[in-house]
């Protein structure tokens, strides 16, 4: 009988990244990564967002992220297809380089603009990049 149990994220990723290490190097190697205590996927400090909340037309720039985090995630049954471009996304994020697709589709993407929305910024959420 399979059961199922909950366990922190942590936890969770902690197990997996070090079994992709295991299969890498072919060594045990003990890893402790730290991951942030905010939801992992809210791109943006959901507390000073809902404490001081911006215009509509505010810079996206000026908003409140969270620093150094990116989430690729929910890829569904067409992740072989969209995980890719999703990295390579991802990595142009993380570097300042030009966008791989169009800035709309960029913002359509980000998991903020679930809060952006919530909060009333559904034109903020859909320029989120530009």
């Amino acid at each position: 009988d399979i059961q199922l149990i909950k366990v922190p994220l942590q936890t969770v990723m902690d197990g997996a990244i070090a079994a992709a290490i295991d299969r890498i190097t072919l060594k045990r190697i003990e890893l402790r990564v730290r991951y942030a205590e905010q939801n992992a996927f809210t791109m943006l400090d959901e507390e000073k967002l809902r404490k001081n909340p911006p215009r509509y037309n505010a810079d996206p720039a000026s908003l409140p992220w969270l620093q150094g985090l990116y989430v690729n995630a929910g890829h569904g049954s067409k992740g072989m297809i969209t995980a890719p471009l999703c990295g390579e996304l991802i990595a142009s994020l993380i570097t300042n380089n030009a966008l791989p697709i169009e800035a709309k589709l960029v913002s359509s993407m980000n998991p903020s603009r679930f809060l952006l929305r919530q909060i009333g910024l559904k034109q903020l959420a859909a320029t989120l990049y530009k």
